[in-house]
């Protein structure tokens, strides 16, 4: 799948996360590819960090997991810096809701602007976000149930124009 734009954000409703993962590839100034940034968090501290910002949504860190507490409406947390391009992006979901609706945002400028890969009516999706107006690109058949018993590994590499996005370690497209 084809992409422009910059900066992560994630993008859940009513959901548990265990794990983040973001692995943006980084240059010097003369173009030449330095060792990945790696940016772990687990949520072992008892309280968000000044890595992230609430944009939306009530969000809580208790028993090693990150919670969006309102499963009525959309919640927005974001991480990362405005000059990561290329990145790898890692998160395990559980879902505490009723509609199953979450997702990854990334090279986002703003909440209007932004790529986004996340689950709606039983499929993944990848879409863009512009002037708040979004427009998919590609999406796949989820090869499972998702459930509230179920954790999902969800992944996205971006690499220049391309964005190459996994469930549960299976390449979806």
């Amino acid at each position: 799948s084809k992409l422009s734009g910059i900066n992560p954000l994630l993008t859940p409703a009513g959901l548990v996360i265990a794990l983040i993962r973001l692995s943006p590839l980084t240059t010097n100034e003369s173009g030449k590819l330095l060792a990945p940034i790696n940016f772990n968090n687990d949520f072992t501290s008892t309280s968000l960090t000044p890595l992230w910002t609430t944009l939306a949504g009530t969000w809580a860190v208790e028993s090693g997991k990150l919670l969006e507490r309102n499963a009525q409406a959309q919640g927005l947390i974001q991480t990362g810096e405005s000059d990561w391009t290329d990145v790898e992006l890692e998160a395990e979901l559980t879902f505490n809701s009723f509609d199953k609706q979450a997702g990854l945002r990334f090279r986002a400028q703003n909440e209007n602007n932004a790529y986004q890969v996340d689950f709606a009516n039983g499929r993944v999706r990848l879409g863009r976000l512009w002037n708040g107006v979004y427009n998919e690109i590609q999406s796949a058949q989820i090869p499972f149930a998702l459930d509230n018993t179920r954790t999902v590994h969800l992944g996205v590499k971006v690499d220049g124009v391309t964005a190459e996005i996994f469930l549960n370690g299976l390449s979806m497209f």
